[in-house]
């Protein structure tokens, strides 16, 4: 088990939740390995949209406005590197784990949906490969408005530096 009490979000990070391990409040899947960190989900995401000058309460709110995206919002955080993260469920919820789809490479529905990551890893979720697959493409929708299509086309079969 590797701590990471200041971990803070990027174009590794794979996908996060909440840790239920005593003294530990979210587990992080990073393409190096799994970390557990001392900081809630909320504040992983909110100290990301920090440090690009807005919250994660803006970004919500942009989502529903801009997007009509009320429920679930995906989450840009810098569409130009790829650190954006989709909910499985409502922010709100402690059973929520927040993806980066960037990472995924395949999605298995048996018995529940089982992601496996470019590393290796696989991370079990709690949502429907339909609601999954729905999430990724709200996202997608999103990035497509944060970034000029040419570059949009480059940025997504860019390969991932995962070193």
């Amino acid at each position: 088990m590797k701590v990471q009490n200041q971990y803070a979000l990027n174009e590794a990070t794979m996908a996060f939740k909440y840790a239920r391990v005593m003294h530990y409040e979210s587990i992080i899947y990073d393409v190096k390995g799994t970390y557990y960190s001392t900081q809630t989900n909320y504040s992983l995401i909110n100290e990301a949209c920090l440090e690009r000058n807005t919250t994660f309460e803006a970004k919500k709110k942009i989502s529903a406005v801009k997007y009509n995206h009320k429920v679930k919002p995906p989450i840009i955080i810098c569409a130009f590197n790829g650190i954006y993260f989709i909910p499985t469920m409502s922010p709100t919820s402690i059973d929520t784990i927040w993806i980066n789809p960037r990472h995924v490479i395949s999605v298995s529905e048996d018995p529940m949906p089982t992601l496996t990551f470019v590393n290796g890893e696989t991370l079990e979720i709690n949502c429907s490969k339909h609601t999954y697959d729905k999430q990724v493409e709200r996202a997608q929708v999103q990035l497509y408005h944060h970034i000029p299509p040419i570059l949009w086309q480059f940025l997504r079969n860019r390969p991932l530096d995962i070193r």
